[in-house]
């Protein structure tokens, strides 16, 4: 998956069999071996430069412009009417919870060309499903919604905010026709006060109309009306009624500023990032799902050594060489909680298996090497995990995943002739992301954006129950093999970058027939 998006994950683990079974990876001669395979791997927490999080990253103390940066632009405007460069939108703390499922499933078919070498090919059915939710705790916020917006606001703040501006229009008129009619003119210290408060009051109305209700303009919050920020708008509002009532006898404007007096609610972000006519454009939320072919791998297995009996063990080697294709569906960049079902690009990997052991106890150990080639994909430029991304950062990019590197060591123990059971310890490594743009840049942003974090070390721990019958042969009777196992696998640590703690369960199935 995309490393810009939210959950990057090894698709062709989901896929493909545990690395740690105790079956042969090759086929012996004049057999086919057909696979069937299925995974589930759910996760809600993960690790950022090796702290653990949330898989959302929505849950903080203040959420605000970083948090979902198309409150930046809403930000500054207000900074601009308070006079205020240092006000930033605080939502106050948050409390984020997203949970990724993604379950797999297909086909697999091996032919044994001898009993050294033997192609193979896998072929599975991906579906991946987010659910995601956000909600305030209501503690150090200063600004809430905006009643009168009309994407998040509400047909009574509306209604109090159009009130307002009635008013606010009807005193500056009044104001106006004094000033026309000559009512201020024996008095030149009064009419130049009338002339000033009128141009002051035209300003802040007209910025103040401009975030609370045009339609066009209007800002999803405001400040409080008990924090600082809405404090200071409130008293300006007061001085300005207080100087036309008081001052040049002009009455009838007493209405309150029209400013929140409750901490947002948690939907009210989604509904804003996701309302089909507003400035965001995602396409949903929550819940996101796809589903479709993932991505199909092809390759060949070769048995280096084989003094192996299942009866007494011994030692065996082989190694696959694999190549992925890219079949599968990459993450859609309206979507902020897309897990692709496919790469995106041409994958080809290496591994190796090592198996030493007795009659009862052994070993696998395992090592592998993938190489991600570059594709282009369309995203959101932005680091990754960056739920409100704008759809002005959408942009073609040309992605070269980094490369991984693992091995695993897996201790079994026979139970029966037949069983074994497995557990043991995984470790991969993924080099950093690099990215450029595909066309023509987006200005000002550096299209590396989306590759930071990307590298990072898990450490898994993997365990199961295998099941096989090696197959016999008795003169001209010949029983076929049959291999099955349930396995578990689930990342204890993650370092560097950002790492998903996905816990997995796998089911394998192998069925043989003669060919020839």
């Amino acid at each position: 998956m995309r490393s810009s998006r939210l959950l990057p994950i090894i698709l062709c683990l989901a896929a493909a069999p545990l690395a740690a079974q105790l079956p042969p990876l090759g086929v012996p001669r004049g057999l086919v071996r057909i696979e069937l395979f299925g995974s589930a791997a759910t996760a809600d927490r993960q690790w950022v430069n090796g702290q653990s999080t949330d898989l959302g990253g929505l849950t903080g103390p203040v959420f605000g412009s970083v948090q979902a940066p198309f409150l930046a632009e809403p930000e500054a405007r207000i900074a601009a009417l308070l006079g205020d460069p240092s006000y930033r939108t605080n939502l106050g703390a948050s409390v984020g919870r997203a949970q990724a499922r993604v379950t797999a499933g297909g086909l697999g078919l091996a032919v044994g060309l001898s009993n050294r070498l033997t192609l193979l090919v896998r072929v599975p059915i991906v579906e991946s499903r987010t659910q995601a939710n956000l909600a305030f705790a209501g503690t150090g916020a200063q600004d809430g919604t905006n009643l009168a917006s009309p994407i998040v606001g509400t047909p009574a703040g509306q209604a109090a905010a159009n009130g307002f501006f009635t008013a606010y229009d009807a005193a500056l008129a009044a104001l106006s026709g004094q000033i026309t009619s000559g009512a201020y003119a024996g008095d030149p210290a009064k009419l130049a006060l009338a002339q000033q408060t009128l141009a002051d009051g035209t300003a802040l109305r007209d910025g103040l109309r401009a975030l609370v209700s045009d339609a066009a303009t209007a800002v999803p919050f405001l400040p409080l009306a008990s924090s600082g920020p809405g404090a200071q708008l409130a008293g300006r509002i007061a001085a300005l009624q207080s100087t036309l009532a008081t001052d040049l006898g002009v009455t009838g404007f007493t209405a309150a500023a029209p400013l929140p007096t409750a901490p947002a609610a948690g939907y009210e972000v989604p509904n804003y990032a996701t309302a089909p006519d507003g400035p965001v454009g995602l396409g949903t939320f929550s819940p996101a799902k796809q589903l479709s072919l993932g991505d199909v791998e092809a390759g060949i297995a070769l048995t280096l050594l084989d003094r192996w009996q299942e009866s007494r063990g011994g030692l065996r080697l082989a190694a696959e060489v694999l190549g992925r294709f890219p079949t599968g569906r990459v993450a859609r960049p309206n979507d902020p909680w897309a897990v692709a079902t496919g790469d995106g690009q041409f994958d080809a990997e290496f591994r190796i298996a090592l198996d030493v052991g007795g009659p009862r106890f052994g070993i696998r150990a395992t090592g592998g090497y993938l190489r991600q080639f570059a594709g282009t994909v369309t995203e959101r430029v932005a680091p990754p995990g960056t739920v409100f991304a704008l759809p002005t950062l959408a942009a073609p990019l040309r992605v070269d995943p980094g490369n991984e590197l693992g091995g695993a060591v897996t201790p079994f123990i026979r139970l029966a002739p037949r069983f074994a059971l497995l557990g043991g310890a995984e470790i991969r490594h993924r080099g950093t992301d690099a990215a450029s743009y595909a066309s023509t840049p987006l200005p000002g942003v550096d299209a590396s954006t989306v590759t930071l974090g990307t590298g990072g070390t898990r450490v898994s721990f993997v365990g199961g129950l295998t099941y096989r019958t090696a197959g016999t042969r008795t003169g001209d009777r010949r029983t076929l093999p049959f291999d099955a196992g349930w396995y578990y696998e689930k990342v204890l640590d993650g370092r560097g970058g950002r790492v998903v703690r996905w816990e997995t369960v796998r089911f394998l199935v192998r069925l043989y027939a003669q060919l020839w």
